[in-house]
């Protein structure tokens, strides 16, 4: 199902099955900005348009939510509770406000998360990256067992982030080369590379301790820049 242009409905907007594309905040109806949150009990939201919404979104399921490649999207704050959260399309995801989360993969494309509270008691990892770029400021992360699992190339960029995890902070698999960058943060989460030809670029920047723990297998390598006030 498409909604396009300026509609006048009011209330919530909710997705049991299947997919609802949109190019606009309008698409989604009017209303206040206590009533007129999106609700995911399934399927996905389809984005071909570029625009910022004051709008929450909620999952009750697992959901996909697609930005199409030049497009860049807003939201004020994602809700997932115990389910997983997908971002896929090449365009770009906002998260401006927050919210909380427990499960988040990145196909591809860009995903953003500002002051995000996200937690993990699950096996799986906390954040699983496929392929795009992942910026993450501000904000609480923990894991009860990987935080970041990379199957993908990748950059993942971390300023004036909490973590904390059991496991691993990051992790890669065979055959990825991504790039971790780091500003105004300190950083001791465990980093393990131990993929077969896979490659880490660590980046450590404006104001960064890096006091991780890493290790890599005899196929794979970990390069580090240390810049400005980092050590």
């Amino acid at each position: 199902m498409t909604l396009d242009g300026i509609n006048s409905y009011q209330g919530i907007t909710r997705i049991d099955q299947g997919n609802l594309r949109i190019n606009s905040d309008q698409s989604l109806g009017g209303g206040n900005k206590n009533n007129s949150d999106l609700i995911m009990n399934g399927g996905g939201l389809k984005i071909f348009g570029s625009f910022a919404s004051d709008r929450d979104v909620y999952f009750n399921a697992d959901g996909d939510i697609s930005v199409d490649k030049d497009m860049s999207s807003s939201w004020n704050k994602i809700h997932t509770g115990d389910y997983k959260f997908t971002k896929s399309g090449e365009g770009e995801l906002i998260v401006r406000n927050g919210g909380d989360a427990s499960e988040i993969s990145l196909m591809n494309g860009a995903l953003t998360l500002i002051n995000l509270n996200m937690n993990s008691e699950k096996q799986d990892a906390l954040l699983n990256v496929n392929n795009g770029v992942l910026n993450i400021i501000g904000g609480d992360v923990s894991a009860k067992n990987d935080l970041i699992y990379i199957t993908g190339d990748s950059t993942i960029n971390l300023d004036n982030v909490s973590i904390k995890s059991s496991g691993n902070g990051m992790r890669l698999s065979d055959n990825v080369q991504s790039t971790l960058s780091l500003r105004n943060q300190y950083t001791d989460m465990p980093i393990l590379v131990e993929g077969k030809n896979s490659i880490l670029n660590i980046n450590a920047g404006d104001n960064t301790t890096l006091a991780s723990n890493m290790h890599k297998s005899d196929e794979s390598t970990i390069n580090l820049n240390l810049m400005n006030n980092s050590s």
